[in-house]
């Protein structure tokens, strides 16, 4: 058995393809769930009045999840969105 070498900035095992897409999105989906960022993706965590620097935080998060997961065909089509929900809807 071949020993993949680690990844630590691997979230998903492969970038999404026609084959793999509802696998991958429910891994992704699993990881901000985990790590309390999936509100951000629903529109649950709005920005506001003294939360600003929070949400941007998690934003910011969820973004850089989606696009070192998303392979280079996808990065490519939201590397200019700055909302995490658009990118995620993409």
């Amino acid at each position: 058995m071949e020993v993949q070498p680690s990844n630590s900035t691997m979230i998903v095992q492969e970038p999404p393809t026609e084959n793999n897409y509802k696998t991958w999105r429910v891994h992704l989906k699993r990881y901000l769930s985990t790590e309390g960022l999936w509100g951000v993706v629903l529109g649950e965590v709005p920005p506001g009045p003294g939360s600003s620097g929070e949400w941007t935080r998690k934003n910011d998060a969820v973004l850089r999840a989606i696009q070192i997961s998303c392979g280079k065909e996808a990065f490519r089509a939201i590397d200019t969105t700055s909302s995490a929900k658009d990118s995620w809807r993409y």
